[in-house]
């Protein structure tokens, strides 16, 4: 009979605690729908784009410039890279914020190494981090998401170091 209350007890308890679990993240979630907090959903977001961004070297200013020796970096011109680094500025506007343009810059990327080299020549445009502007910038649950896509597609691109011909 003991054993039984025993086992009875455990799963009372596992009960009860998944239900605390439950209501927790209802009102988490409540909270966050009120602008009083952020939801469950969103901590998700903001924790997959951290574990992104630490193994995003794609972004270094300086990735491009360490080909191994007898390769050289995969680059856009320049008339293109100030395309792209235009239209990724003109993403974020004054009223209306149109993050699909910055991810179709980053689209245009075939190439860890194109990511760099518009990264680099951000930082010698602005003086600032391109990764780290993105990071600020692209701030709602949309741009979020978008932002988690562009860490996403760079990080899988090749590295664009390819033999000198």
């Amino acid at each position: 009979m003991k054993k039984q209350e025993l086992i009875i007890g455990i799963i009372a308890i596992i009960i009860v605690v998944l239900f605390l679990k439950g209501v927790k993240d209802s009102i988490k979630n409540l909270f966050g729908t009120f602008g009083l907090g952020t939801t469950v959903e969103e901590d998700k977001t903001e924790s997959q784009i951290e574990k992104t961004e630490k193994k995003a070297n794609q972004f270094s200013p300086l990735f491009w410039q360490k080909a191994p020796k007898g390769k050289t970096s995969q680059l856009f011109k320049q008339a293109l890279t100030d395309r792209l680094i235009n239209d990724i500025e003109d993403g974020i506007g004054f009223f209306y914020d149109s993050p699909e343009k910055i991810l179709g810059a980053f689209r245009m990327c075939q190439y860890q190494s194109q990511v760099s080299w518009l990264a680099y020549n951000w930082q010698k445009k602005h003086g600032s981090d391109l990764q780290a502007w993105l990071s600020d910038r692209l701030d709602t649950d949309k741009q979020r998401e978008a932002y988690l896509e562009i860490l996403s597609i760079t990080k899988n691109l090749p590295t664009g170091f390819l033999k000198q011909k």
